[in-house]
């Protein structure tokens, strides 16, 4: 017994860390193309990029290719391209007084600001910058740019001649005028060097649609890789075919319980015992759906037509067929409380549950399947289920979580009877002794979340899936994109209600903790969740980048916006301030909002 619980144990955690290795594969994916988009589009208009990391913080790895350093750093929370000249065309040793050069053939192909204090070469040549200019002119040549130095030491150059070192060409304190590579390095120091950005290298700049093209292709190509996403999710899954009324994967379900089976067409359900004519029959999959949705829990639940236990469906058998009516017992999913509850059609009760899966607000509460919810209090009152109670049918438990006193945050305190006996299946033995477990618990969401997330607060579930299609080729090219759309819409819903709605506010935002735990969960719910899981995020990045918020995209948008209508540009140091400004803002929304992930891993 030891040794199995060990080996859960150990494949709980083996879970974890997949997950968390696959949040920071699939986070690295979107961020790089973002970033690369951001980096193809600056090459292409001739902008210097100094560097293209993923990930923020200290660098833990970089490698340089060319006039950019590629770089790893330490924390997995974005990442960034550094262009010159997007924030202020500075001048690039503002500040320096002393240096020391490197030269070819007269040019100067290195710069290294020179402190005395922390200098390891005292001896080499170091001269005092009288005037330069490494900016020069849009148009300028070979000669543009330049260095007026004097040299500030006199030293004994015999051992220079001797080691190759290059003597430089004038006396201690005479000042002589050297041109500078475009080409050229600024080394800061022996592990931070980036190569010179003359004027036309610089993004600053560059022709305002160059500048556009530059900085809106971050957010465009995680719209491209969402659709991408949605593609290669499509090929693993197909598309539900809504031509067909055939039900598949009813495995255990309310539908297979009544005795339907898979490949069977449903043709039409209603809450009445009576025959339906052969002109209501569904026509379509959407039919179905549409039928059932009715008896979801929304904002639009405002006359429930369900009112009993029962759904009454008609289907067409697939080996006889013959056209049946049978009763069945739906499932209720009650999302505002994470509880799965199975509709009892022996009638001692309705409200059985499922057993809680791990992370759920009833998850370690010892509840198993068949355990019976006996009443539930919140706000002071006390709501009995069952026949004698005041919630009596699925149709009253739907109406309580619509309620206006129910359909928010607050405490709940579930009662459960417990059966203590179970057989090696999980089944009640006769005669199971019974014990009440309390479970209090405060709801994650409220209406309007749900609404932000097109998530239902409870729903009837029948236990079924659509019959996939791989051969519909057309649903391939729009679908993906479909999909895509649907997922930025939600982005902006969400927004809006953060904007609009009192119920919803800046706790129940997630950052990359929760996006982490999340991605740990739909690991565990496989390749097609976890797609979707990426096409969703690629997607919200793109959209909250997008946003009008300085250091964001969309506030460098905001910008280049008023730049074409105004036909001037911002003064850069304005801009920049303000970018510095709103950056200082989003890390501390970054920390409250870390730390409200992580009270959320341990506060249930």
């Amino acid at each position: 017994m030891r040794i199995f619980e060990l080996a859960i144990t150990w494949t709980g955690i083996g879970n974890t860390l997949l997950g968390l290795l696959s949040f920071i594969i699939i986070l690295g994916i979107i961020v790089m193309i973002h970033e690369g988009g951001h980096f193809f589009f600056a090459k292409k208009a001739g902008i210097l990029c100094y560097e293209f990391s993923i990930g923020m913080g200290p660098i833990i790895y970089s490698k340089r290719f060319g006039e950019t350093l590629f770089s790893i750093r330490l924390f997995p929370i974005g990442g960034f391209v550094s262009m010159a000249g997007e924030e202020v065309n500075s001048d690039p040793i503002h500040g320096v007084e002393q240096c020391k050069v490197i030269m070819e053939n007269g040019i100067i192909t290195k710069i290294m600001p020179y402190n005395p204090k922390s200098d390891s070469f005292p001896d080499e040549p170091y001269y005092y910058v009288r005037k330069h200019d490494l900016l020069g002119t849009k148009d300028g040549g070979a000669e543009d740019l330049y260095m007026d130095l004097e040299l500030l030491n006199d030293l004994d150059y015999t051992k220079y001649r001797e080691t190759g070192h290059i003597i430089p060409d004038l006396n201690k304190g005479e000042t002589k005028r050297y041109f500078v590579s475009r080409n050229a390095f600024i080394h800061m120091s022996k592990k931070q060097a980036y190569q010179l950005a003359p004027y036309e290298r610089t993004f600053a700049y560059k022709p305002l649609g160059q500048r556009f093209l530059a900085v809106v292709a971050g957010p465009m190509m995680n719209i491209v890789l969402a659709v991408i996403v949605f593609f290669f999710m499509g090929i693993c899954q197909g598309y539900p075919d809504n031509n067909s009324l055939a039900v598949n994967d009813i495995k255990n379900s309310p539908l297979e319980i009544a005795g339907i089976e898979e490949g069977d067409e449903i043709l039409f359900i209603s809450d009445k015992d009576t025959a339906p004519s052969e002109n209501q029959y569904f026509k379509k999959m959407t039919d179905l759906r549409r039928t059932m949705s009715s008896y979801t829990v929304n904002n639009k639940y405002d006359n429930p037509t369900f009112q009993g236990n029962v759904l009454y469906v008609t289907y067409k058998s697939k080996k006889t067929d013959l056209i049946k009516t049978t009763a069945v017992y739906p499932r209720v999913i009650i999302n505002m409380f994470e509880l799965n509850v199975l509709n009892n059609k022996d009638g001692k009760s309705p409200f059985e549950i499922v057993e809680p899966v791990e992370g759920s607000l009833f998850y370690g509460h010892n509840l198993m399947t068949c355990d019976v919810i006996k009443s539930i209090e919140t706000s002071g009152k006390v709501y009995t289920l069952g026949d004698e109670g005041n919630l009596k049918t699925i149709a009253d438990l739907l109406a309580f979580c619509y309620s206006n006193e129910t359909a928010k945050k607050q405490n709940y305190t579930f009662r459960f009877t417990h059966y203590v006996d179970r057989n090696d299946d999980g089944t009640i033995k006769e005669g199971s002794t019974t014990e009440e477990i309390e479970v209090p618990v405060t709801t994650r969401y409220d209406r309007a979340a749900f609404e932000s997330q097109d998530v239902e607060v409870a729903a009837l579930k029948l236990g079924f899936s659509q019959t996939i299609s791989r051969t519909q080729i057309y649903k391939y090219l729009y679908m993906p994109w479909v999909d895509t759309g649907k997922a930025c819409a939600m982005v902006f819903k969400t927004l809006w209600l953060l904007i609009t709605n009192r119920t919803v506010g800046i706790r129940d935002l997630s950052g990359f903790v929760g996006i982490a735990s999340a991605t740990v969960t739909m690991v565990q719910l496989g390749i097609s969740r976890l797609l979707y899981w990426m096409g969703l995020l690629s997607a919200n990045i793109a959209i909250m980048n997008l946003l009008p918020l300085p250091a964001l995209d969309g506030g460098r948008l905001a910008f280049l916006g008023y730049e074409a209508i105004t036909k001037k540009r911002a003064n850069q140091k304005v801009e920049n301030i303000v970018h510095t400004v709103g950056f200082v803002l989003l890390m501390i929304l970054f920390v409250f909002v870390t730390f409200n992930d992580i009270i959320k891993l341990f506060i249930k």
